[in-house]
């Protein structure tokens, strides 16, 4: 059986490895990230086209 002390050396190591496992893939996609170029300018939105003129009112004769 494993003394107190190994056991906390033991668990002491694993935790590290474990932190340098989880920090690695992270700092290679940070750099990846830096190495991307900017993404482009979004593309300019065109206006709608202006809505088409109300019909003329008609005003019907006056009845006289």
């Amino acid at each position: 059986m494993f003394s107190v002390s190994e056991t906390l050396s033991r668990y002491k190591r694993l935790r590290v490895v474990t932190l340098v496992a989880a920090a690695v893939p992270v700092m290679l996609l940070a750099a990846c990230a830096e190495d991307k170029p900017p993404p482009p300018p979004p593309a300019p939105v065109e206006a709608p086209p202006p809505p088409p003129p109300p019909p003329p009112v008609t005003v019907p004769p006056a009845r006289g």
